[in-house]
């Protein structure tokens, strides 16, 4: 407790040698600048290296260094007293420094907290929060906690010269959330993991000094066994949530005018002030590919039936699921390119989205065109009207896409004018694609709904 005290005073003693970091003047007011002014300040080496030295003399802060921070389940780095002592001085600036100390000791001593994991999504704008299951939910882009990646998605200007290149960064409506309770955050030196962070540098470092280069690949060989091996074999098995968003978004897109898809992925420390882990990890995107560069307004959306709809999806088994997997990409895909690409390149995605759907499971000489439209209008029902209808809508998809992958364009892109001949084949071609496109939605749909695929043979047999 002494020592403890030592270092609180210590902290008054600095407070007024210490400024603003360095980085922080180079942008406006922002999430980045306000994370930095409570992580680090600028500060003499001579007095940093007093207080890392005041630091050393307590057992748990000595048994901590050079250890591990676990920043998310995918990101990590090696504790320095340097950060550490960083952290109390920016935070002894605005708050008692004793209050400080115990924080600190009272985070190392719990040694986990809360963590979000947060998948951007484009094509959806919703007002409210939507409930996906699993502790997963959408959330408006907005109320997201402060970072430097919201101010990105959100447009606010960093710095004078940010964002003046037109359509540099996406614009996404919402994000796939989900809050868990992550640890260990911090972890000894002598710790497996502490020891395994080590290890790949000692292994290497004995490999490069040995004189002989069949020494040293015998020694790069063994290196690399032990690492993939024994205590240190790496996990290989992800706890992202980001498949899952991605798979669930292109169910929530079902209920929806739009393709859904994600944009990046990272990890945020609800609590910015939390020492060492910090507040933003393992993110990977944006795209600014056509078109999530166009901003979605806020809107509202059919919440019931969208958590209705993925609950029911969530209760299929895997096999279906997976079975699922394709369609749901493939339309998906077409959305995209009906509206942002080409009607050949929406004709190709839907027609395998409606083929994977319909004759997966064919037998290998079946004719695949002639039973995806049996098998549609089967599972359609209705009318025999209707029932016509759905079949003919199945049957100009199918042909579309069949002479798009063959080579067949719709019309030659460098006829100019086209012709009445030329439009009247686009709006054919068009019509195709979008009554296919919403055939395949609501075959989708009625497969969820009922929990299982039909039996087709039994389809089959009650129209005879």
């Amino acid at each position: 407790m002494e020592n403890l005290d030592a270092i609180a005073k210590h902290l008054d003693n600095l407070i007024p040698f210490v400024q603003d970091p360095e980085e922080a003047s180079r942008f406006e007011e922002d999430a980045d600048v306000i994370f930095a002014r409570k992580h680090r300040v600028s500060v003499s080496d001579q007095n940093l290296q007093s207080l890392v030295t005041a630091l050393r003399s307590v057992p748990i802060f000595r048994e901590l260094e050079g250890g591990i921070a676990n920043h998310s389940p995918s990101d990590k780095a090696v504790i320095s007293l340097d950060s550490i002592a960083h952290w109390l001085l920016a935070q002894a600036r605005t708050r008692p420094s004793m209050n400080c100390v115990g924080e600190l000791m009272a985070v190392i001593e719990k040694n986990e907290s809360p963590l979000l994991e947060i998948v951007p999504i484009w094509g959806i704008s919703p007002r409210v929060s939507i409930d996906l299951g699993e502790g997963m939910k959408i959330v408006p882009i907005q109320d997201l906690p402060p970072s430097r990646l919201k101010d990105l998605f959100t447009g606010k200007k960093r710095h004078p010269y940010s964002f003046d290149i037109a359509n540099s960064f996406a614009r996404p409506g919402a994000a796939i959330v989900k809050e868990t309770v992550h640890g260990p955050l911090y972890e000894k030196l002598a710790s497996d993991a502490g020891r395994a962070n080590s290890l790949p540098c000692e292994l290497i470092l004995i490999a490069l000094m040995n004189p002989d280069e069949a020494g040293r690949q015998a020694e790069f060989a063994e290196a690399a066994q032990k690492m993939m091996d024994g205590p240190f074999k790496m996990e290989t098995e992800s706890t992202s949530i980001y498949n899952s968003a991605e798979e669930l978004a292109m169910v929530v897109a079902l209920c929806t005018n739009r393709p859904i898809f994600p944009l990046g992925h990272w990890y945020q420390r609800p609590d910015i002030n939390l020492p060492l882990v910090g507040t933003i990890c393992g993110y990977t995107g944006p795209t600014n590919d056509k078109p999530f560069y166009i901003a979605i307004d806020p809107q509202d959306y059919p919440v019931a039936e969208i958590e209705d709809l993925v609950r029911r999806y969530q209760s299929l088994d895997l096999h279906t699921r997976k079975r699922l997997k394709i369609p749901l990409s493939r339309l998906n895909q077409g959305r995209r390119q009906r509206a942002h690409h080409s009607i050949e390149a929406a004709a190709i995605d839907l027609g395998i989205a409606v083929e994977a759907l319909l004759t997966q499971d064919r037998e290998h000489d079946a004719p695949i065109s002639y039973l995806l439209r049996v098998r549609g209008t089967l599972l359609l029902k209705g009318t025999p009207t209707e029932k016509r209808y759905n079949y003919n809508i199945l049957k100009d998809l199918y042909n579309l896409r069949s002479k798009v992958a063959h080579g067949e364009l719709i019309i030659e892109r460098a006829k100019i004018p086209r012709s009445e001949k030329d439009q009247d084949r686009i709006r054919k071609a068009s019509t195709s694609v979008c009554l296919g496109e919403q055939i395949c939605i609501t075959l989708i749909r009625k497969i969820i709904e009922a929990g299982q695929y039909p039996d087709w043979d039994e389809l089959m047999l009650d129209r005879i």
